[in-house]
Order: structure tokens, then sequence, then C-alpha cells
């Protein structure tokens, strides 16, 4: 009984999981400013976006075209000439500055290190 529940559960999560991964985008602007194109996937989609307020300058503009994209996809074409990066969890997008999620590397690796030695 236990079995067949937690079965049943993993498959609805995954199910859930693909529908998610599998909603495409539709964006076609050029000079758009990033803020804009923040509210057209807003507009299109259920995800919500977390980000300081410094992590996003008002005054970046982008050329992006999608025509039926994966979310992954539409943000690395967003982000891929800017210092923001991207973390998906579930319907909530995380940007944070590009040198926060380097930082945070190299504390881990140095820590790794230090735990090694010893």
């Amino acid at each position: 009984m236990k079995a067949s529940f937690i079965l049943t559960l993993f498959c609805v999560l995954q199910v859930s999981a693909l529908e998610t991964l599998a909603q495409k985008f539709n964006i076609d602007l050029d000079g758009a400013k990033v803020t804009h194109v923040i509210e057209q996937i807003k507009q299109q989609s259920d995800y919500k976006f977390f980000y300081k307020d410094d992590v996003i300058n008002e005054e970046w503009q982008v050329n992006i075209h999608s025509d039926s994209e994966e979310i992954t996809n539409v943000l690395k074409q967003l982000f891929k000439n800017l210092p923001v990066s991207f973390v998906i969890q579930k319907k909530q997008i995380i940007l944070k500055k590009k040198n926060q999620f380097r930082l945070l590397k190299l504390v881990v690796s140095i820590y790794s290190v230090i735990l090694m030695v010893r």
C-alpha cells in the first residue's frame, strides 16, 4: 500500500515537472528593455521572478527571438551577454549577479580543499 502511494505520487510529480518544462514561449523583440522581456514571460506563463533591484539595470536592452522555446532557452538567450545568472525552481525564477554564483562556487571549493587537507 505504501509503495503504490509513493509510486503514484512520484508519477504525478514527474508529469507536473514535464508540463512545466514543456511550456513554450514566443517572444520577438528588438531593442527591448530586459524588464519588458521579463513582463512578457510573466504574461505568457505562471512564472514569478525574484531578484534584487541592483541585479537588473533598467536601461539594458536586448534583441530576443524565440519561437516555441522552453523557458531555459529563452532565459539563456535573454541573459547571454549580461552579468545575470538564473535558477529555475518550479514556477520561480531567481536572478542573481553572475559573480555572486562564482563567489559561492569559489568558497565551496576552498572549503572542500580545507576539509580534504584535514
